[in-house]
């Protein structure tokens, strides 16, 4: 299940949305060096060249040059900040 929610940086306060999980058509990765959201759908993966063996593979490169990871944190777009706090009150949730 996936969730998008508003988050607030500790560090420096900006106010920003949250994508994380998946739902039953595709899967919500963030690079690993810069955060960035890459959402990569089930059929897209089943289409592809049977080398990509994960939706991390096939997600491949950051143009910032980290790797697109289902374990990577959201970051924060103003100070790259993995320490924020979710506004669970303004939380949807979807699949």
């Amino acid at each position: 299940m996936g969730c998008i929610s508003e988050g607030i940086c500790r560090d420096c306060g900006t106010i920003y949305s949250i994508k994380t999980g998946g739902g039953f058509i595709n899967h919500d990765l963030h690079c690993d060096k810069c955060g960035k959201l890459k959402t990569v759908y089930f059929m897209e993966l089943r289409e592809a060249p049977s080398k990509y063996r994960s939706f991390e593979e096939y997600a491949g490169k950051c143009e910032c040059g980290g790797n697109y990871t289902m374990d990577a944190p959201p970051r924060c777009p103003n100070c790259g900040s993995t320490n924020f706090e979710r506004d669970h009150t303004k939380d949807l949730m979807y699949d």
